[in-house]
């Protein structure tokens, strides 16, 4: 019996001691397994959409150039204009300002919008839903254009409003579309210089021919001082604002020196340009050889001059016409202007000589002219009936 209880007790303090080994060895073989057990789970989450880390807050940026396209992702903010030369451009986020596309398309996801004007050249503009708020065009020198408009139409009448402040302007049709604009706003202009003529001739002839007079006569000295005019405008408003400004009796009268000042030059240029007018179709009908058989008359001579001072803008719209002579329209433009510009330069030193046509232009010029029928007071042939 005795010898039984000491067995028992060797085999239990065996198993005693047996155990903190196994428990020990458990210990260290588990953590090295177990960095693989948590593997399984990373690899889940970053394929799992349901766990995807939240989307980054819209930050603001500037205006963005790119040169090879240009992406503005949904949840992006562009706080400017969007300028891209070359290559295709695609809207889904939000652009404050402009978004210009040249040789490329642009694509208007149906989160995109845009705040300003949006301009494709060479390209179509594939609105998928998105908003301009400004004006959309495409300028396009092939059916492109057509194809948009076409597409812009059928979202009027579907109703949608995607398709509001869309213009299609290039090729063929927008050239004559330019044309026909130009001869019409060149008329209106030859139209209100036509009726300040008129009036011109028919209230104040006596001050409107001496005017004339001083362009044909003095023509170096008063394009010297229209020149000068056009530099010393800005100088001359300015001394004028401090003067007025300086002293106290001057500060009440701000209000009319603004507006007034401008009015006086914009005046005195108009009444140059319709004299410089009248000067040129008085020398026209003086060598055309008809002078002759033809009466004092100031009115034929200033709206011959106006057609001829303008004739040059006429046929500048008229070459736009055709398309394809659109840039040589826009040199003969350009001519034109200049020769108004230069015509009101003159005109505006002939009115500033005379007063306005008030007073003859300069003491040694008053007398000694030598007899010219068109200054004469007296008709070119001799009949009945007054003379203008």
């Amino acid at each position: 019996m005795r010898a039984d209880l000491m067995k028992l007790s060797v085999v239990a303090l065996a198993a005693a001691l047996a155990a903190p080994g196994a428990v020990r060895a458990q210990d260290v073989a588990t953590p090295r397994a177990a960095p693989a057990a948590p593997a399984a789970p990373r690899a889940a989450d970053t394929l799992s959409p349901a766990v995807a880390p939240p989307a980054p807050l819209a930050v603001p940026q500037g205006s963005q150039l790119s040169f090879n396209g240009y992406d503005v992702p949904r949840g992006k903010v562009v706080d400017g204009d969007v300028v891209v030369p070359f290559g295709d451009v695609r809207i889904a986020g939000e652009v404050m300002g402009d978004v210009t596309v040249g040789k490329g398309n642009l694509v208007l996801a149906p989160s995109g919008v845009i705040h300003g004007d949006a301009v494709v050249t060479g390209g179509e503009l594939l609105n998928e839903g998105g908003r301009v708020f400004g004006e959309m065009r495409v300028n396009s020198d092939d059916g492109e254009g057509a194809e948009v408009a076409a597409r812009a139409a059928a979202d009027r009448a579907d109703g949608s409003d995607r398709a509001e402040h869309f213009r299609v302007r290039g090729g063929v049709w927008g050239s004559m579309r330019e044309g026909v604009e130009g001869i019409v706003s060149t008329l209106t202009f030859a139209l209100i210089l036509c009726l300040i003529g008129a009036g011109l001739v028919f209230y104040a002839l006596p001050q409107f021919e001496r005017v004339s007079g001083t362009i044909r006569r003095d023509t170096g000295r008063s394009a010297a001082i229209g020149i000068a005019a056009n530099f010393l405008a800005l100088p001359a408003f300015l001394i004028g604002l401090v003067v007025l400004v300086v002293t106290i009796i001057g500060i009440p009268l701000l209000l009319l020196y603004f507006p007034l000042f401008w009015v006086a030059l914009m005046a005195a240029a108009g009444l140059g340009l319709v004299a410089a007018a009248h000067a040129i179709g008085e020398r026209t009908a003086e060598q055309s050889g008809a002078f002759g058989s033809m009466r004092r008359n100031a009115y034929s001579y200033t709206f011959t001059g106006i057609g001829m001072l303008l004739a040059p803008l006429f046929a500048a719209h008229l070459l736009e016409l055709t398309g394809f002579l659109g840039w040589l329209g826009d040199l003969v433009e350009l001519l034109g202007w200049l020769i108004v510009w230069a015509a009101a330069t003159v005109g505006f030193g002939a009115v500033v000589l005379t007063r306005a046509g008030t007073r003859p232009g300069w003491p040694w010029r008053r007398g000694g002219m030598p007899y010219d029928p068109i200054f004469d007071e007296s008709p070119a042939y001799e009949g009945s009936g007054a003379h203008v």
